[in-house]
């Protein structure tokens, strides 16, 4: 008795549905007739931008009871729709969807739902007939969309009173496709597939870690709404209603779109827009024939080849370095000269090459590296012999000891006194304690020391620190004497 009733309920709901597919049909038909006549209708564009579209198709469900995205088994679950959509540029759209009908999925006469679903949703459409992947005027035009929308799910019940999903509001993301098809500048038909991307899990009154997902197909007719008129925004001579590109002047037989170098190519699918090419090379020319445009090309006058960026493998001076990367093609030089000849300069005037000299700037003898000579004073030996072995810091720390600071007073005065000498401060450990302390240690000992030279007015600029660690010991690290020796700071003069 339970599954006649059943069987009749089924039956009862089928026919429910095919008259609400009956309707929504009828109800298509009156608005589309009523939009034919009263509407002003124009291509949709700057200047026309509305649509208005009415549909009819169905919804499938995807959830805890199974999935009827394509089970053709299913009682028809009827929708109509109204579709708004205002023109942005040649690629994108921005719609506002709308649908109503009936929702759910059987399975078995215990294990089934049934609502009414209300949903709205905007979103963001890109068209392909763009004008760069397909013509504008395509009769066929493909089109991507996503967003965010609202369902709102409302019981069914059935002729026993039972309650067949459960109701609310939920906030989804739809994705999906679909295709104008143009009959005329005016009127289109389309279909459009939209997948709900719903984190609900309960309308189905199952919660068993499937959310219940809802896809829309529909099909429906378009109407482009708009008062272009006979404006013709750049004087071309073109109505905006039939220029493919109203704000620039353009001619008859390129829809109102410029090519301004004449190559046949209108100038926004055009990379060189300003220089004639070739349709092959989107617009741009190739002079020397070589398959390389002439922006690409580094010679654009000589054919070359693509691994030399359209350069021949030419080498007229016969220095083993190609012309096209040769700043001297006509003169033999060296590869690590670009090319060209060695020029041996000597800025100083001391016999010694730039190349090989430590101070360019400054005549030195070769013995010096170039540098000048610097005569270290008695008193400058003396304070500096001094430091090497007098300046203490605090245990395992690079924090200078008071009883150092006269000694530190010293080199200060050495170097206020002779301007000329440039200090390189080096710190040293014995080797108790691990090389990557050690090494660290010297360094900040060594980086303390000129801080205290700064603070007292010595130019940061005159001075260069280095810590060695335990790398170069002066006396043996196995006696507590030859540690004391090795843990120092040693002052040299440079140029």
């Amino acid at each position: 008795m339970y599954r006649k009733d059943a069987n009749q309920h089924q039956d009862k709901n089928r026919t429910n549905l095919i008259n609400m597919k009956t309707t929504i049909i009828k109800t298509i038909l009156v608005l589309s007739c009523l939009l034919c006549t009263f509407a002003h209708i124009n291509a949709q564009n700057a200047t026309a931008p509305w649509s208005i579209g009415l549909s009819g198709g169905k919804a499938a469900y995807n959830g805890d009871l199974g999935n009827g995205f394509f089970n053709f088994t299913q009682n028809y679950q009827g929708l109509g729709g109204l579709k708004i959509a205002r023109y942005i540029n040649p690629s994108f759209d921005i719609s506002l969807d709308g649908t109503y009908g009936r929702y759910g999925y059987w399975n078995t006469s215990t294990d089934q739902f049934l609502s009414n679903m209300l949903q709205g949703n905007l979103s963001l459409d890109y068209k392909f007939n763009n004008g760069y992947i397909m013509s504008e005027d395509a009769v066929i035009a493909p089109y991507l969309f996503a967003g965010v929308g609202v369902a709102n799910i409302k019981s069914v019940n059935d002729s026993r009173g039972d309650i067949r999903a459960t109701d609310g509001t939920d906030v989804y993301v739809p994705l999906g496709l679909g295709a104008n098809i143009n009959f005329t500048p005016n009127v289109s038909a389309f279909w459009q597939a939209t997948y709900g991307l719903n984190f609900s899990d309960d309308r189905d009154m199952r919660v068993a870690g499937s959310d219940d997902q809802f896809l829309l197909n529909q099909v429906g007719v378009k109407f482009n709404i708009g008062s272009g008129g006979g404006l013709d925004s750049d004087g071309d001579g073109i109505t905006d209603s039939k220029d493919a590109c109203p704000d620039t002047p353009g001619p008859a037989h390129y829809k109102g779109c410029p090519d301004s170098d004449g190559d046949g190519l209108i100038d926004r699918a055009d990379e060189c827009p300003n220089v004639a090419g070739t349709r092959k090379n989107r617009g741009c020319p190739d002079s020397d024939g070589d398959g390389l445009i002439d922006k690409l090309d580094k010679c654009p006058d000589v054919a070359g080849v693509a691994m030399y960026r359209g350069c021949p493998n030419v080498d007229s001076d016969g220095d083993g370095v190609r012309d096209d990367i040769d700043q001297c093609p006509d003169t033999p030089g060296i590869r690590s000269n670009k090319g060209c000849p060695v020029q041996v300069v000597d800025t100083d005037g001391d016999g010694i090459a730039n190349s090989d000299d430590q101070c360019p700037n400054a005549a030195g003898p070769a013995s010096n590296g170039g540098c000048p000579i610097i005569q270290i004073t008695e008193e400058a030996q003396t304070v500096f012999q001094e430091a090497l072995r007098g300046i203490q810091f605090e245990t395992a720390k690079a924090v200078i000891k008071t009883s150092s600071y006269s000694i530190l007073d010293n080199v200060v005065r050495v170097m206020q006194n002779n301007p000329q000498y440039q200090l390189s401060i080096e710190g040293h450990t014995d080797s108790q304690g691990s090389e990557t302390t050690n090494l660290d240690l010297s360094q900040r000992r060594a980086d303390a020391v000129k801080l205290y030279l700064t603070n007292n007015g010595i130019s940061p600029t005159r001075m260069t620190t280095l810590g060695y660690g335990e790398a170069v010991p002066v006396a043996d690290n196995n006696s507590p004497e030859g540690r004391a020796l090795n843990r120092r700071v040693e002052f040299k003069v440079t140029y």
